[in-house]
């Protein structure tokens, strides 16, 4: 299973959803495409995983840091959603099913300065800890935590382009 990031003409979007049904196959690449970033990451698997680790080191994180942590990475972290205390956001009206969250413009740039308040470093060593001691033998504590550093920045990099240009996202699985 991939998932992925599109970014969006908001206003187009929902102009277009107005009136039909979005297929990607058939929408206008001028108003919504992939981000530049999240295709280089696109294994839902380490998403889910990512998720599961950060539900696992809540307890070493301030109630802040939990708080404005979980607020960012749920849109793209399906297994912190299916704990059911925070949901995706979902910004369109009727979204067809394959969009798992959908962002404005004000949601993604709000997201996306959620990060400001987190001790990421923290956050990517308490991270790695956890996988190490789930996963002993699978990847070094550097290759542990290069790729943790890879996941937030690629994600963070996707909101990003999409407040850059002023533009909503939609985190897509499937």
């Amino acid at each position: 299973m991939r998932i992925s990031a599109l970014i969006a003409d908001w206003d187009a979007l929902v102009r277009h959803l107005a009136t039909q049904t979005l297929v990607l196959s058939e929408v206008d690449s001028q108003w919504i495409h992939a981000d530049s970033f999240t295709k280089l990451n696109d294994s839902a698997s380490w998403n889910w995983e990512v998720g599961e680790a950060f539900l696992a080191i809540e307890e070493g994180l301030t109630k802040g840091e939990t708080e404005l942590l979980s607020g960012f990475l749920v849109p793209f972290c399906t297994s912190i959603a299916r704990e059911g205390v925070i949901m995706p956001p979902q910004d369109l009206d009727e979204p067809p099913e394959w969009i798992f969250s959908a962002m404005s413009p004000s949601e993604v740039r709000r997201r996306l300065a959620m990060l400001e308040d987190v001790d990421l470093a923290k956050v990517f060593r308490l991270t790695a800890e956890h996988f190490r001691k789930q996963n002993a033998d699978d990847m070094s504590p550097a290759d542990l935590q290069s790729n943790l550093s890879w996941f937030f920045l690629l994600w963070a990099a996707a909101f990003g382009q999409a407040a850059g240009k002023g533009w909503g996202l939609l985190v897509v699985i499937g």
